[in-house]
């Protein structure tokens, strides 16, 4: 899913993990980690699992495709639709 925040940029994360980290309360350890994470990687950037299964946030390279933008390119050659949201938050970040 390619994510659009006005806070944080613009970034890619995976539907599964979206609906997880969304049922976590806002001041949850991992969810603070991802805000610290988010203005310190430059470029694209992608929340994802690492081998421990803790969410961190990670650059996309320019020159690989990540998985979600290959499940993308697949889905939009078969006609299928993709996940695009826009996320505008008008307030101040904790």
């Amino acid at each position: 899913m390619s994510i659009d925040c006005s806070n944080c940029g613009h970034f890619e994360i995976g539907p599964k993990l979206c609906d997880e980290l969304q049922l976590l309360p806002k001041n949850h350890w991992q969810i603070n980690r991802i805000r610290e994470a988010m203005p310190q990687v430059r470029g694209p950037k992608m929340i994802t699992r690492d081998s421990t299964n803790i969410a961190e946030v990670k650059s996309i390279s320019s020159d690989k495709l990540s998985k979600l933008q290959k499940k993308a390119l697949r889905s939009k050659a078969e006609g299928k639709s993709t996940y695009i949201g826009r996320i505008i938050y008008t307030g101040k970040m904790e």
